[in-house]
């Protein structure tokens, strides 16, 4: 039988990166004077995508981030906040990037997801009192 220890290196299993993503890089593209934004495939990885836990998830709702997600991937140097994440028919803005311990081993990217018209979320924060709005 195999005994499974609880990594303390920071490493990550390749079993644990079991998500095929995608980064979307920002292209503009100016004609005749008027500027159109798309979104295009920058490369995919494997990656781990995981919800929140439920104390993390309390936090983020204290400060309006009901909607994020925990990415994990493999250490790499061009990804910036720029960039969106796509996966599972879902694209997600992202909000910030932590490289555990700085030890160039991985990367966590906390995400949020995103409207098709770019927008972020609202889950109904916005509106005024009884749901006018």
């Amino acid at each position: 039988m195999a005994s499974y220890k609880k990594r303390t290196d920071n490493s990550i299993a390749s079993g644990e990166l079991r998500h095929r993503i995608t980064f979307l890089a920002r292209k503009v593209t100016v004609k005749s004077g008027i500027a159109k934004e798309t979104w295009e495939p920058a490369f995919s990885c494997w990656a781990m995508v995981e919800p929140l836990n439920s104390r993390e998830f309390w936090q983020a709702a204290a400060l309006s981030r009901e909607d994020e997600q925990r990415v994990t991937i493999r250490y790499r140097r061009d990804i910036d906040e720029t960039m969106r994440i796509a996966f599972r028919d879902v694209t997600y803005s992202i909000v910030s990037i932590v490289d555990p311990n700085a030890r160039n081993i991985k990367l966590e990217m906390l995400v949020k997801s995103i409207l098709p018209d770019g927008k972020v979320k609202d889950n109904g924060q916005s509106r005024g009192c009884c749901g006018a709005g």
